[in-house]
């Protein structure tokens, strides 16, 4: 019902479904970072052109694939969640108890 107290018969309104954080939301390389990353692990960087990975490959190497992956939000794990409170609260309380405030 609307403020006039007529039924409302349709309505139109976008509808967007985006995956959250900024790998799923962005995935571009970034060929700078991948080339520092690179140099720091004593790997090598190179740039594909008009050739095909199959040209830069020199060794086999362990091949996966991720099919699926899932997100747990934090209080799914309350009881960890209360337990680190918990102990914080102890150390806190001995803390003062025995002067180290």
């Amino acid at each position: 019902m609307d403020a006039n107290g007529e039924a409302i018969t349709g309505a139109n309104e976008a509808f967007v479904v985006e995956g959250t954080g900024v790998e799923r939301t962005r995935p571009f390389p970034r060929p700078d970072l991948l080339e520092k990353i690179a140099e720091a692990s004593g790997g090598s960087f190179t740039e594909l052109g008009a050739g095909s990975l199959a040209d830069i490959m020199t060794r086999e190497g362990k091949q996966f694939r991720v099919e699926a992956s899932t997100t747990r939000p934090l209080l799914q794990y309350w009881w960890c969640l209360a337990g680190m409170l918990v102990l914080l609260g102890c150390e806190w309380w001995m803390r003062r108890r025995w002067g180290f405030s």
